[in-house]
């Protein structure tokens, strides 16, 4: 990763990651499946810094994605894996709004952190394949007191595809992502496929007890949907 400022809030830069990704065993809504992949990215950005708190990104990426291993609970093929390719090349303009005004990273007791993300997935430069857009909002509070905070939460993500590996998923924690999309949901023991339309909300009440030990409970409600007109129909999962 490289990055050159201008020291007048304008900042460049680029990145190259590598990545293996081994999701283990997870879920759709009808069966239990496995997706391992490498997935290589190089990438390119512009921000702009107007605040001390608060950026602005615009960028564009390019990921080469190849599919070690699909593993399923049934028919090894299935009409949803039939539209994996094992591998693909997907060009992405993308941009960022972010705002983080937490007092500490890890254990915040005032703040909010919140991130627009906009990403436009061109047809696959290997393999066709759709394309596809998807929106993000992620958002965090802390309001504290004493020893005692109340964390608020709100996630929401809208994909017009599903294209693996940008699929809506589900993850235990915000620690336990393999995706950049992945939605924390308390209510899973493993990762889990979703709906095109996704969104969550809930609270963690973080107590602490001396100086370095914590004690979280934490609620959550999450709805899913395939449409917009289904989204405003269902009633809450």
């Amino acid at each position: 990763r490289s990055t050159l400022s201008s020291g007048r809030g304008v900042e460049f830069g680029t990145t190259l990651s590598f990545q293996s990704v081994q999701n283990g065993d997870f879920r759709s809504s009808s069966y239990n499946f496995r997706i391992d992949h490498l997935l290589n990215r190089a990438e390119a950005h512009i921000a702009f810094l107007p605040w001390r708190q608060m950026s602005l990104r615009m960028g564009f990426q390019l990921d080469y994605l190849y599919v070690t291993s699909i593993l399923t609970d049934i028919n090894l093929q299935t009409d949803e894996m039939e539209y994996i390719d094992k591998e693909n090349v997907f060009p992405s303009p993308y941009m960022t709004i972010r705002h983080d005004s937490f007092d500490d990273p890890y254990f915040p007791t005032k703040g909010v952190l919140y991130q627009i993300r906009y990403n436009m997935y061109f047809k696959g430069l290997m393999h066709d394949s759709p394309q596809t857009h998807a929106c993000q909002f992620h958002l965090r509070s802390a309001l504290g007191s004493g020893r005692l905070t109340l964390l608020p939460r709100v996630d929401a993500r809208y994909v017009s595809n599903d294209l693996y590996p940008y699929v809506n998923m589900l993850s235990i924690s915000d620690a336990n992502k393999t995706l950049d999309q992945q939605v924390t949901f308390v209510g899973i023991s493993t990762p889990y496929t979703t709906m095109k339309m996704l969104s969550s909300a809930g609270s963690d009440i973080r107590l602490r007890l001396g100086k370095k030990h914590y004690i979280t409970a934490s609620a959550q409600v999450l709805h899913e949907a395939d449409s917009f007109g289904d989204y405003f129909d269902k009633e809450l999962d």
